[in-house]
């Protein structure tokens, strides 16, 4: 039996009944996207990110392709700095379109996100005040020089946003603290530079974007095998039930007969290569895409508790089914 908060108290369950864990799924962090799958990319990201904190060095820039998995990315990487450097403190923003916004405006708008009690402050200081010593504060609270800021959506920054962190930067210096920066987007942020003829450009450039990483998608059949073999062995629900993974969740007969999601690894592969028409196109699949038809294969085993493994057809019927073929690879 096992004990998980229902829609309105706690109800009791036998996970073992199907009848139940159909019961349970509303609750299922899958269904809502609330997981985070380990990639070579973000292990790679990870890995330079954790380096250049350490050494307080600022202008790490990753750009992909939209639906690549950069938002899930960040979370995962920010998890793992709590744990791996708990004196770090780590913010996370995520960048808007809002062209001309006033300065004032803009450290507002950041600080309400943060949950900041901007209204109950004193109007004695202006807001990019009240920004920079937040980030002071949280250096403070860590013992710490130094704040990790990582902007996703970076792509929606403009050059004279990117100037109002430049005097965050500046202003924390003078006080003996120093703003890191990662910026996370889509292509078309290297182009904000190409662009670019405003005042700030060259000290934004040397700020911002001293070194650019490609954030790229899934390329390989290793690459696949790898996130399948997750749902497997390191994904579970509920989070107590270790003996529960995902996959054993969603097709429990077939999972106790010896079936493992990682089998399905080659029939999957050969299916987004053939949606694809000739393959990933040098650029890889999208993360997107890869879980969304796994999302949609385990929650019909769930439904129908299919033979297992599947074949290549019916992983290319379910790629057909969920995905914006356009975009695939």
């Amino acid at each position: 039996m096992t004990t998980f908060l229902g829609a309105e108290n706690f109800v009791e369950c036998d996970i073992s009944r199907i009848s139940d864990r159909q019961a349970m799924l509303p609750m299922h962090p899958m269904l809502d996207r609330n997981y985070v799958l380990d990639t070579d990319v973000i292990e790679h990201a990870y890995g330079l990110i954790f380096e250049w904190a350490m050494l307080r060095k600022s202008g790490l820039v990753f750009t992909g392709r939209q639906r690549n998995g950069k938002t899930y990315a960040c979370y995962r990487i920010i998890e793992r700095l709590s744990r791996d450097a708990p004196h770090l403190p780590v913010l996370y923003m995520s960048a808007e379109r809002a062209l001309n916004e006033r300065k004032e405006k803009y450290f507002m708008r950041q600080l309400e996100r943060w949950r900041f009690p901007v209204q109950s402050s004193s109007r004695n200081a202006s807001f990019q005040q009240i920004f920079s010593r937040y980030l002071i504060t949280q250096c403070m609270n860590r013992g710490n020089r130094s704040v990790l800021l990582i902007v996703d959506e970076a792509q929606c920054m403009t050059i004279k946003e990117f100037s109002y962190l430049i005097e965050i930067w500046n202003l924390m210096r003078r006080e003996g603290y120093q703003l890191c920066t990662v910026l996370i987007g889509q292509p078309e942020l290297k182009a904000l530079l190409g662009s670019s003829e405003e005042a700030d450009y060259e000290e934004v450039k040397g700020r911002f974007f001293v070194k650019d990483y490609p954030f790229l998608a899934v390329k390989t059949q290793a690459e696949l095998r790898n996130l399948l073999r997750q749902y497997d062995d390191e994904l579970f629900f509920p989070d107590q039930q270790k003996d529960w993974s995902y996959s054993r969740f969603f097709a429990h007969a077939s999972y106790d007969a010896g079936w493992r999601l990682v089998d399905e690894t080659v029939a999957f592969w050969e299916a987004l290569n053939l949606v694809a028409q000739g393959g990933a196109k040098g650029n890889g699949f999208r993360m997107t895409w890869i879980t969304d038809a796994v999302h949609h294969f385990l929650t019909d085993c769930l439904a129908s508790q299919p033979l297992l493994p599947s074949n290549r057809e019916q992983w290319t019927a379910t790629i057909q089914q969920v995905a914006n073929l356009d975009m695939l690879g």
